[in-house]
């Protein structure tokens, strides 16, 4: 007897991933122990640092303790794998939006403005050395 997917249970994980990884991330709480972990191991801190990077490790560690059923049953590592990354799937598109949201950089938004106008100009005298 085959079970069947539990798309609800990789949906509500996906979400639990993002908002971990979010907060371990990004939040000013835990900014001195991103600082600490940092100093000690660079590639832990950067780990740390980086909400996708982060959402990987957090969705293996959910898929093992909740173990969600995919419709694979081939090999179970192999379905822990793939239910990992669907989850890390879903969790990157919510924290693609959540971050465009929550952490929004005005300096960024300025610089793409000055480069359009820059760009601008360039098309604008690139057209004018093209006319006969």
């Amino acid at each position: 007897m085959a079970v069947e997917a539990n798309p609800i249970l990789l949906i509500i994980l996906s979400f639990a991933v993002s908002a971990i990884s979010l907060t371990l991330a990004r939040s000013k709480v835990f900014e001195s122990l991103r600082r600490f972990t940092l100093a000690q191991n660079r590639w832990m801190g950067e780990l740390i640092s980086c909400p996708y990077c982060l959402s990987h490790w957090i969705s293996i560690l959910l898929v093992i303790v909740y173990r969600p059923e995919t419709s694979l049953h081939v090999w179970m590592p192999l379905d822990i794998v793939v239910s990992a990354f669907v989850i890390v799937g879903f969790g990157s598109l919510i924290i693609g939006a959540v971050s465009r949201i929550l952490f929004r950089d005005p300096t960024q938004e300025e610089t793409i403005h000055h480069l359009r106008e820059a760009l601008k100009e360039v098309r604008t005298k690139i057209q004018r050395n093209n006319k006969p």
